[in-house]
């Protein structure tokens, strides 16, 4: 009897370990996307584009994590990252995304509170890069060196129409496995 007793919990442990999903990281940066997608509740969904359904973690901060779910299958995490904004500028007429004046372009950000944001993670600003189209922030992380690049981008805000949102965002996707010419398996 006790051997039955030490072999069903056994395979129950080994069952455990194998559909076990961890809870959410909310860390932008990990290499963690095999989670428990049940606990993402405490979440605004965000219609998400191509596919995906987005999981914004509600909080009052500048800083918000997302999650992205394959629209398939709602427990495949396919991609997350965040969006930080940076201010909110009042306007008085609609501009095309690609129009937006050089005196908004140009703004500077502010560096002391997004790293702030970043210190979570011990990333810290490092450059930014502006191009006519392209506006890129540079991170890198205190004690490994490795660096992140994510865009500076604009929108409206909703509802408002005399706002524009500056936001800094960060989208990581699931790293895929790819088979390769003998069989083996690519990172």
């Amino acid at each position: 009897m006790k051997r039955l007793f030490y072999l069903i919990s056994a395979l129950l442990f080994c069952l455990g370990i194998v559909f076990y999903k961890q809870t959410p990281t909310y860390n932008p940066f990990d290499d963690v996307f095999d989670i428990d997608t049940n606990q993402l509740s405490e979440c605004d969904t965000m219609i998400g584009s191509c596919g995906d359904i987005y999981f914004k973690i509600k909080n009052n901060k500048r800083l918000k994590f997302y999650y992205a779910l394959s629209w398939e299958d709602m427990n495949n995490v396919v991609a997350k990252g965040f969006v930080y904004a940076e201010d909110t500028i009042l306007i008085t007429q609609k501009y095309n995304y690609y129009n937006i004046p050089d005196s908004i372009k140009n703004l500077p950000i502010d560096i002391n509170e997004f790293n702030k944001a970043l210190n979570e993670f011990d990333y810290c600003f490092l450059n930014r890069n502006r191009e006519e189209y392209n506006d890129e922030i540079t991170i890198i992380h205190k004690t490994n060196l490795d660096t992140v690049t994510m865009s500076l981008g604009w929108h409206e805000l909703e509802n408002d129409s005399t706002k524009l949102v500056r936001t800094i965002r960060y989208f990581k996707s699931k790293p895929r496995i790819i088979r390769n010419a003998n069989g083996g398996f690519i990172d």
